[in-house]
């Protein structure tokens, strides 16, 4: 098992899951990243984009958001 395997392991990522944030993750989006892009059209470039699940809330809130990982699995 490589160390992208095993961290996508620990984190509990799947295919299935992948964009898909929980609503855990987006009340802690929201607390986090709102007060600064909440109610603006903000451009975010995400650094290691994981799962996808900030990509996915900033998709769903109107922003204009990219990220770039070098897990090659998740890039996928």
């Amino acid at each position: 098992m490589t160390s992208f395997d095993w961290y996508s392991a620990w984190k509990n990522w799947d295919n299935s899951s992948f964009g898909k944030p929980s609503r855990d993750e987006c009340a802690y989006y929201e607390a986090e990243l709102g007060p600064l892009v909440l109610g603006k059209n903000a451009r975010v470039l995400e650094l290691g984009f994981g799962n996808g699940g900030v990509l996915a809330w900033c998709h769903e809130n109107g922003h204009d958001c990219v990220g770039v990982e070098s897990n090659h699995i998740l890039v996928a």
